[in-house]
């Protein structure tokens, strides 16, 4: 049978879905199993496994009083929500397509969870008995009086009509469901609650939703293979530690959850809508859905012109650079721009003690190609070489100012779009320059990749060229490697996953100075930063690092920890969980 764990708790904690999800948060075992420790445990559970090996066959294996027998359809056990349930073993797999237990409602949790399993997969129950458990003690369980824990129980049965209402109407089995909730409601005198709970789910849309979302599955654009697969690797990152954290989660490579629902163009919910760079997630068929959207985006907004207009707030631009939130907020008055960086993954090279590799750099190299520019080209050129440290648009801003030229909003995103070109020479041109300054100190530099090939800059005899790798095969490399150097592509306020990756291979980063690094890494002692206008000091800190084994281990070793608790893809997917639950 596959890895198992358990959680045993009282009441209180049995009942709070809360509690229940956090313990799925921080386990990664096949099974889970929960239980009431005033009825059983986990080991009594195992045993029962252990002699009927046919329940492993089932997603949910249900132990309780007044359960269904064996096993049982959603119409089933929706209909037995009188049920006191012992224990069950969930497999971690289902979470995928049912999300976890719904935090929103206000009692049984584990009866609406066990529905919308039943709806997507196997689940099995086991009678047994508890011992005697009224009605008023598992509603003094929950924190609640015996008729607020009625309450709670007729506000799980509404919102499960309402949910499943398309379903059972399809099926022919509305009304055959809602009289029994009926009866039952009216042999306590509760018909009346039952009812208007009922028409309170069905008239405020907003209501329902709010509850529906938390447990609706993340749908994940799973990038294409864009800079050798990166934007992939970000959306299959993402998505399994979504799922490490119980959320369900549907991926449009159909690597996990399933994609019938949403091409069918049904009215489907979803707790949010990630994109990666992906400007699809602009069209109409996502604007419309009632769900928050995340673009993550990491290169400049200035030169996708074209996007980010009349974005509703339900959009979040998700940005690697502080400055680029800073740029959409002020010049196209996107409401949610924050900086959210890209992480980085852990492949378990930390410890690796054979780093055959003095310096790497994973990265294309493009020959600095000066083209045909106007006198204020040329200067707007000049000054960002003169001060590297500037953002593009502050560099237009300042260099305006010198012209005594005033631009409209519209005017100046206009004018910083045809200045791309210019743009991508100056970027082209510092990174040739750091990696000239690395070589004709005689300091070996590994690279990887054919772009390579067009180096033509003092020091070729130090440039080791590879072939190109993918995002799993560099991990490797940096974990082989004793510096990995990092050349921001003009990201004065942002960190990218290569810097994370680094760290967390056990390699020293050595990369140009942002505003975000400096703010939130200690200088020479979790990482190493140099400026862009002061390169000749740049081989005198390779070769300090190179030469000392104590003070490179140092850093690598701090530098894993940071990367390992603030830049690791289960923290973004904590994060995003949390922009989730922002109003």
């Amino acid at each position: 049978m596959e890895n198992i764990c358990f959680f045993e708790a009282g009441h209180e904690e049995i009942n709070s879905a809360a509690v229940k999800n956090q313990f799925i948060a921080d386990t990664v075992e096949d099974r889970i199993i929960i239980c009431n420790k005033n009825d059983t445990n986990g080991n009594e559970i195992i045993g029962i496994l252990s002699e009927n090996l046919f329940l492993k066959e089932y997603d949910v294996v249900v132990f309780g009083e007044n359960v269904p027998e064996n096993e049982a359809d959603f119409v089933t056990v929706m209909i037995a929500q009188d049920m006191k349930i012992c224990g069950m073993v969930i497999k971690r797999k289902l979470f995928e397509k049912t999300g976890c237990f719904n935090e929103k409602l206000n009692g049984l949790t584990d009866y609406e969870f066990l529905v919308r399993a039943a709806k997507n997969g196997k689940v099995f129950f086991v009678p047994v008995s508890a011992g005697e458990h009224s009605e008023e003690d598992i509603a003094q369980g929950i924190g609640l009086d015996e008729h607020a824990g009625r309450s709670a129980k007729y506000e799980t049965t509404a919102y499960l009509l309402r949910d499943n209402m398309n379903l059972l109407k399809a099926e022919g089995l509305l009304e055959k469901v809602y009289t029994y909730f009926c009866k039952d409601a009216e042999q306590r005198g509760d018909i009346k609650e039952l009812n208007s709970l009922i028409n309170r789910y069905l008239d405020d849309e907003a209501l329902y939703e709010r509850i529906a979302k938390n447990t609706a599955p993340f749908f994940i654009i799973s990038g294409d293979d864009t800079c050798h697969g990166v934007l992939k690797s970000f959306a299959d990152e993402l998505a399994k530690n979504l799922l490490r954290y119980g959320q369900a989660v549907i991926t449009t490579n159909h690597e996990y959850g399933d994609m019938d629902g949403f091409s069918s163009g049904k009215n489907q919910l979803y707790k949010g809508v990630i994109g990666f760079q992906a400007p699809v997630l602009e069209k109409d068929i996502f604007r419309k859905l009632h769900s928050k959207k995340f673009q993550m985006w990491f290169d400049h907004p200035a030169f996708f012109n074209q996007l980010f207009n009349t974005l509703t707030d339900d959009y979040y631009i998700l940005c690697q650079d502080m400055y680029y939130a800073d740029y959409l907020k002020k010049y196209i008055h996107v409401k949610n721009a924050i900086q959210f960086p890209p992480a980085g993954i852990d492949a378990g090279l930390v410890d690796n003690k054979n780093r055959e590799y003095d310096v790497v750099f994973i990265g294309a190299y493009n020959p600095v190609i000066t083209e045909e520019m106007d006198q204020f080209e040329k200067e707007f050129a000049d000054y960002l070489m003169n001060h590297p440290d500037k953002t593009f648009e502050a560099g237009l801003e300042e260099m305006l100012q010198r012209f005594g030229i005033s631009l409209n909003e519209d005017d100046f995103r206009q004018y910083l779009y045809f200045l791309h070109p210019v743009c991508r020479m100056i970027i082209n041109y510092f990174r040739h320059a750091v990696v000239e300054t690395i070589l004709k100190a005689g300091i070996k530099l590994d690279v990887f990749g054919d772009t390579w090939k067009q180096y033509q800059g003092v020091g070729a005899e130090n440039l080791i060229i590879h072939a190109a790798v993918s995002v799993e095969e560099s991990l490797q490399i940096w974990g082989h490697s004793k510096v990995g150097l990092n050349v921001m592509t003009w990201h004065k306020g942002g960190m990218t996953e290569r810097i994370a990756n680094i760290m967390l291979s056990g390699a020293v980063c050595l990369s140009d100075e942002t505003t975000y690094l400096k703010e939130n890494f200690k200088q020479d002692e979790e990482i190493v930063l140099f400026e862009l206008n002061k390169l000749n000091e740049l081989p005198d800190k390779i070769n300090r690092l190179l030469k000392n084994d104590v003070l490179r281990n140092e850093i690598s070793k701090r530098a894993y920890q940071k990367a390992s608790k603030e830049h690791s893809w289960r923290r973004r997917a904590k994060q995003l969980l949390e922009l989730c639950e922002e109003s």
